[in-house]
């Protein structure tokens, strides 16, 4: 295997040659394992998921004239929003589904998920110069389609999609603002190695890309001049535009794309961009720890992605790299915030508890959504379904916030000091069950504020900040009567009642009403419990109240 002499291959970073020889034989090490061999989530086609709004488009080549297909969807909220490019995986194509068409949907921002010549498995596809321009065209096509404003495209890609990501940062003609890669693969010649070490199929792909050389062995040159580690990049192009790489130190392991490939590109551009910054590369030590230990012993205490621990940040303003928890993925709940086209987005670094019923517990609850407005922040979700303030509901004391209050506390305590805390009930409460006790809910909800700040008071520490969400809409005609019935107007009482408390007491309130009813889009799915849009609502409205009130 003298073809992988990494002192050949890393020509561009002779003083780390040795160290990432050593790098290189631990990933092929690691490599040989069988139970590291699984494929991963990324490279299947599954199908795209068809949502409301998006449509198939052929948009013609300015390469070859021929028509490149593409799911779209353009903006509900008008002109001037921007315009997120998805770019498949490796093994995928236009038609692979993927998660962040439904978070842009829930955005109300213009997306496209081009094919540019399709799965990685062909010379045409694979950072050739038709699919770079059928990137390029796909952007201008776009932006003629749906009135997106010009200057907040951000491109993001994971995997083989963010190989094509970097190979936009560095050849797309188009002034992108901000280029987004997840887990790519940066080097061929030496995945080539590391998949061969894996006995997977990325290896037979890329002997179909490159071809054979004079010796009938495959072609390096020809995977060289498709890998983002060595090509030049377009003079002049990225003055205004950034760079996020992000990688999950496990990847290599337990994923088909070592770490190195991101770290590697990382030095390269932190040299070309900044070339006075002498302490902006990782070190050699600092990536043989990543490598070899998975950890980084120099890491900042409780920094977070999407709920994930950070073990390497570096930025700089047009350069930004993050190393977490995790393995060969992409972040999906987070990533479109962290394109900084949305101007709710907080990404400081706080705790924060949530505290609801079942429109907390679900899967796509606001806490959850809640994430995507602060990426960089812990969110600890006590929620639970049948949650109320202050009764036993069902006759089940372990739903009354009341009486739970101190447990939850206390659970909260071991994560450390929250910032914040949220409280979401209150549904239950309304149930007709408890008609008419308007007054003593509104009691109840005073002596959880109350046992909230002894809780902390007698701690001798001090107490986070409270806010308490409205009661959410509900949609009386498909809610069941029996358990139900009423309901509007009790929530209507209620909520009436809370915000003037929240007022005499210094509590925050939040009205999430307006923000959800006015999307014109389903409410509920059952008439209480909240649709994906509903939470998603919410979630905005906490986010817009804290930029108000910071």
């Amino acid at each position: 295997m003298s073809e992988f002499i990494p002192n050949k291959r890393l020509a561009p970073f002779p003083p780390f040659s040795y160290r990432l020889l050593l790098l290189t034989g631990i990933f092929l090490f690691a490599g040989l394992c069988p139970s590291l061999r699984a494929q991963t989530l990324w490279d299947t086609n599954a199908g795209f998921q068809q949502l409301p709004g998006f449509r198939k488009v052929f948009i013609p080549s300015s390469a070859d004239s021929t028509l490149q297909p593409a799911w779209f969807c353009k903006s509900h909220r008008g002109k001037g929003q921007p315009l997120i490019v998805s770019l498949h995986t490796w093994s995928g194509n236009y038609d692979q589904q993927d998660p962040l068409a439904a978070e842009a949907l829930l955005r109300g921002w213009n997306y496209i998920h081009p094919d540019f010549r399709g799965a990685n498995t062909n010379p045409g596809a694979c950072g050739s110069e038709k699919s770079v321009t059928d990137l390029d065209d796909a952007i201008r096509w776009s932006l003629k389609e749906s009135e997106a404003d010009p200057l907040n495209v951000h491109v993001i890609g994971v995997s083989g999609g963010g190989h094509a990501a970097l190979m936009a940062w560095l050849k797309l003609s188009y002034p992108v603002k901000s280029f987004h890669a997840w887990v790519p693969v940066t080097d061929l010649p030496a995945w080539y190695g590391e998949s061969l070490s894996r006995n997977n199929r990325y290896a037979k792909d890329l002997e179909q890309i490159a071809g054979k050389d004079l010796q009938d062995k495959i072609n390096f040159s020809e995977l060289k001049k498709r890998s983002p580690l060595y090509i030049p990049a377009l003079p002049g192009n990225r003055h205004n535009a950034s760079l996020h790489l992000y990688a999950g130190i496990h990847d290599g392991y337990t994923g088909s794309v070592p770490v190195t490939h991101t770290l590697n590109f990382f030095n390269r551009m932190a040299k070309e961009l900044y070339p006075f910054r002498k302490e902006l590369p990782v070190s050699c030590q600092t990536i043989l720890n990543l490598v070899t230990r998975r950890s980084n012993p120099e890491a900042a205490l409780n920094r977070q992605l999407g709920g994930r621990n950070i073990h390497l940040e570096k930025h700089s303003p047009r350069l930004h790299l993050t190393v977490f928890e995790g393995g060969h993925e992409m972040l999906s709940a987070v990533s479109l915030s962290l394109t900084g086209a949305d101007p709710r987005v907080d990404t400081s670094n706080q705790y924060i508890v949530t505290i609801g019923d079942s429109n907390g517990a679900a899967p796509d609850g606001w806490p959850r959504q809640l994430q995507a407005f602060f990426p960089g922040s812990s969110i600890l979700n006590l929620s639970v379904s049948g949650n109320t303030i202050g009764y036993d509901n069902l006759g089940k004391p372990e739903l009354n916030t009341l009486r739970t209050i101190h447990t939850s506390l206390d659970s909260a305590s071991l994560r450390g000091s929250p910032g914040m805390i949220l409280l979401g009930t209150g549904t239950n409460d309304a149930k007709k069950i408890y008609a008419g006790r308007e007054e003593e809910i509104t009691r109840n909800l005073d002596s959880l504020f109350r046992l909230i700040q002894l809780y902390y008071s007698a701690k001798r520490k001090p107490c986070p900040r409270i806010v308490m969400l409205a009661i959410p809409p509900v949609e009386e005609l498909k809610a069941d009567t029996v358990k139900y019935g009423g309901i509007g107007s009790r929530i209507t009482i209620l909520n009436e009642r809370f915000r003037e408390l929240c007022r005499q007491r210094g509590i925050g309130f939040i009205d999430t009403h307006p923000s959800i009813l006015k999307a014109c889009e389903p409410v509920t799915s059952d008439g209480i419990h909240l649709t994906t849009g509903a939470q998603f609502r919410i979630a905005e409205a906490i986010a817009a109240y804290f930029i108000k009130n910071r």
